[in-house]
């Protein structure tokens, strides 16, 4: 496997570019550290970076602001997956070999509880209207669901075999759970925490993503990605991706959902008003994970298996960019308050850092006069009700306009539509305070 050497000449020829890798960050040093890193989480209160991964003990954590390392976290055993939950300033650490789930105190990074779950833990998704943790246990066929405020097992939901992927539709307050083995996925209602629906999808689904333009999930299947109508529970589409789809991102600006195709090197666009593909887009080898940068409109795929990341322009669906990465690269976060993208790399125990420098307003593609405010975002407490043409959007692109005025602490997009429609919208950063 080719490795890249992150040179200084390399890093002055990239920075004339929109988007250029800034730094590698290792995670292991002489005190410990993670080894194959499988995922990162964002905490936009504190401007923290998290990451975990299978083999070491701890969760490492990197300043927002420096990518520099703080040190790290003691938890049970390797994580399969991490979460932050702004709302309640928590971290939440699957521990993949101790089934349990580790609940850190983003403020003081230290421990507050260890909740035991089903057998292997292995995703984890947030409900926060009632501010649960649901956890995927791949190895009994159940998903738990953990009390955020006491930090406590509330149940164990019998699921399918294998389950993995899970995503919140906050239309219907319900979480979906793929079940890898079986070809389903479990619909659970969040205000009785049961299932109200199995929906045959396709052979072995994983990742699953929520459009909320159409109110629908896609399910990314070995053949095709299913579409799962929120409110019926009802399949009402199946669609022919690129071989082997994976990875899934829904685009809220482009109302689209971006595939990655792990097999054929691609990245299907579909639409979510047609439930069809409208681009297929050539990147690098093994691409199986994606990430969206909402204020500069990129969706940025690893590619595992060529150690680099495209980047597309989701105005244009063209590749604008390829960026070294380090080996195998394959979890992604974001982080809007300094506008980086970080990429855990699998196989060497790095994250990689880029920096996109084009001026917020969505990829340099506004015209002269309707780029947004200055790069730093502005600080509020609350969002109110404002104009309709204005729509909030978080840091995963998800629409959240009708929500304004319950939104946890964190980063957030105001974009400001105009009745011009050769003008391209306005968009402003904000950060909701506590």
């Amino acid at each position: 496997m080719k490795r890249f050497g992150f040179v200084s000449t390399c890093l002055l020829a990239a920075a004339a570019s929109a988007q250029y890798l800034e730094t590698t960050i290792p995670l292991v040093d002489s005190g410990g550290g993670v080894r194959f890193p499988k995922a990162l989480a964002y905490d936009p209160t504190n401007d923290r970076v998290y990451a975990c991964g299978d083999i070491g003990n701890c969760v490492v954590i990197v300043d927002g602001a420096t990518n520099h390392t703080l040190g790290g976290v003691t938890v049970p055993s390797g994580g399969s997956d991490i979460l932050c939950n702004a709302g309640n300033g928590k971290l939440y650490h699957a521990d993949f070999y101790n089934s349990s789930v580790t609940v850190i105190d983003c403020a003081t990074n230290s421990v507050l509880a260890t909740v035991q779950t089903g057998s292997t833990p292995r995703m984890l998704c947030l409900e926060p209207e009632t501010d649960k943790l649901y956890c995927s246990c791949s190895g009994d066929g159940n998903v738990a669901v953990i009390d955020g405020q006491s930090d406590t097992l509330l149940t164990l939901v019998q699921v399918g075999t294998m389950p993995s992927g899970l995503c919140y539709n906050p239309h219907d307050d319900r979480i979906y759970c793929s079940n890898s083995f079986g070809g389903t996925v479990s619909v659970i209602d969040c205000s009785s925490d049961t299932v109200i629906a199995t929906v045959q999808v396709g052979e072995c689904p994983v990742q699953l993503c929520y459009a909320g333009s159409n109110n629908c999930i896609y399910s990314a299947c070995i053949d095709s990605v299913t579409v799962i109508d929120g409110s019926s529970n009802a399949v009402v589409a199946r669609i022919g991706a690129g071989s082997l789809p994976f990875a899934l991102r829904y685009v809220a600006r482009e109302n689209a959902v971006y595939c990655a195709n792990m097999s054929d090197s691609t990245v299907s666009v579909i639409d979510c008003g047609t439930n069809s593909v409208i681009a297929t887009i050539g990147v690098g080898i093994g691409s199986s994970a994606l990430c969206l940068d909402p204020a500069h409109n990129k969706v940025y795929c690893g590619n595992y298996d060529e150690d680099n990341v495209s980047v597309i322009d989701c105005r244009t669906n063209q590749v604008i960019q390829t960026l070294p990465a380090g080996d195998a690269p394959g979890a992604f976060v974001l982080n809007p308050t300094w506008s980086r993208v970080y990429v855990a790399n699998d196989r060497d125990s790095t994250v990689t850092v880029y920096r996109d420098t084009t001026p917020q307003g969505l990829a340099g593609h506004e015209r002269p006069g309707r780029i947004g405010p200055a790069r730093n975002p502005t600080m509020v407490r609350r969002i109110e009700a404002g104009p309709p043409n204005v729509r909030i959007f978080d840091i995963h692109g998800r629409d959240l306009t009708g929500e304004r005025t319950g939104l946890a602490p964190g980063a957030y997009f105001l974009r400001r539509q105009t009745a011009d429609s050769r003008l391209q919208p306005a968009v402003s950063k904000v950060v909701i305070q506590h």
